[in-house]
């Protein structure tokens, strides 16, 4: 729930007489695709990906393909076929690794740069051919769960004379020192979510509650169940509650989950709170922060800006959990209407 360090996707530089057959063949047998990075959005790539840059001569890409099948697979396909008759030359890039950082970057990448006697670099997609074994490491405040653009990348990236896996091994077991250190001091957050339903759909709004939890990696969850809260004197209604550990501040979780207390239409799903030190936090914290339309009722005010950052939470998740989310939100309004 909760990843700081992978791997990057493979890259192999080929130098092809037949460009073209060597790319439809992959189309065709390895769920290929023409890779552009210069347009947006078709820059994103995952761990299991692979990039071969396709040219006349080493050191002359005029063609990158994306094969998302895996290299064995794909090479093996490609011998059995009798494709590698056009293929002249190849060499792989160093392996790469991606590490998630929260805070400051340049505090992690000076430390990493002298531990390693590493060479400073800079992201993109032409590394060159790789003088085995050797690494590049490459730092992002986005969500490693994801497909990572190098937009997203910081705009220093470190070359390691180490095998990958095994450099891989040694970063993951230093993961949450490195997210210690970029956050300069800042404490980790146990936090408390409640959640309240007058329909009682409390499993439907946990799962979707973990949904967003997972999709945004926002920390682990320590501890969940029922509670009772004191609505009025002499009335208590239940509430499900959700411990949650994270290096995010609770004001950005009481952000999210005003997010969450709407669907799409604008209508209020449930009441979320998070919880400081056994006081609910108060959506008008951040209402106090941003201009709003004068004479607006605070209905209106809290709508429009949950409204906000609904959109925003959707779009930072990845897909398969954002259509978990919306099929959720369908059970909720069926639920609601029976």
């Amino acid at each position: 729930m909760f990843s700081l360090v992978r791997g990057g996707p493979r890259m192999l530089y080929v130098e092809c007489t037949d460009r073209e057959r060597l790319e439809a063949f992959l189309i065709e047998h390895a769920r290929a695709a023409r890779f552009s990075p210069e347009l947006e959005g078709d820059s994103a790539f995952g761990e299991e990906d692979m990039l071969f840059f396709v040219g006349h001569g080493m050191g002359r890409y005029e063609h990158i393909i994306l094969v998302r099948a895996p290299l064995e697979e794909t090479l093996i396909t490609m011998i059995r076929e009798g494709v590698t008759d056009c293929i002249s030359n190849i060499c792989p890039s160093p392996g790469m690794i991606l590490v998630r950082l929260m805070g400051k970057m340049e505090p992690v990448v000076d430390q990493l740069r002298k531990e390693y006697d590493a060479a400073s670099i800079t992201p993109g997609f032409f590394m060159g051919c790789a003088v085995l074994p050797s690494t590049a490491v490459f730092f992002t405040k986005t969500p490693l769960n994801r497909s990572i653009t190098v937009e997203e990348l910081h705009s220093e990236g470190l070359l390691i004379d180490r095998d990958q896996k095994e450099l891989l091994a040694e970063l993951r077991s230093r993961d949450i020192e490195f997210l210690n250190t970029s956050l300069q001091g800042q404490k980790w957050t146990n936090a408390e979510i409640r959640i309240y339903d007058i329909y009682e759909r409390y499993f439907l709004h946990y799962r979707r509650l973990v949904c967003v939890i997972r999709g945004l990696e926002l920390g682990v969850i320590v501890e969940e169940g029922w509670g009772k809260d004191q609505a009025m004197v002499l009335m208590s209604v239940p509430v499900y509650k959700v411990r949650l550990y994270t290096p995010h501040s609770q004001g950005e979780l009481k952000r999210i989950c005003l997010g969450l207390e709407f669907d799409d239409q604008g209508k209020r799903l449930a009441d979320i709170d998070v919880l400081e030190n056994g006081k609910r936090m108060s959506w008008t914290d951040f209402r106090k922060k941003r201009k709003g339309r004068q004479g607006a009722s605070n209905i209106e005010s809290r709508m429009a800006f949950a409204k906000e950052v609904r959109r925003s939470i959707l779009q930072q998740l990845p897909a398969r959990e954002r259509e978990t989310v919306s099929r959720l939100e369908e059970e909720l309004g069926e639920q609601e209407d029976t």
